[in-house]
């Protein structure tokens, strides 16, 4: 591993195949940043740092899609 807590082919995965989708992107990144990682739902620290670094991924790799449109 690249020294990564966690992996993320997954959510690599997902975004592809997404990539002609900007519209559905902006939107994703939008609910990323102003629900998901706003949550009240998020029971415990462990969960919280689960989610936040894979909505912060997301984003990045949302922000690298959309820049090349």
């Amino acid at each position: 591993k690249s020294g990564e807590k966690y992996g993320d082919k997954i959510l690599s995965e997902r975004i592809d195949k997404t990539k002609e989708q900007t519209s559905l992107l902006r939107g994703l990144k939008y609910f990323l940043k102003n629900v998901v990682e706003k949550s009240e739902f998020i029971s415990n620290d462990k969960e919280r740092s689960r989610i936040e670094w894979g909505a912060n991924k997301m984003s990045e790799m949302v922000k690298e899609i959309l820049k090349k449109d």
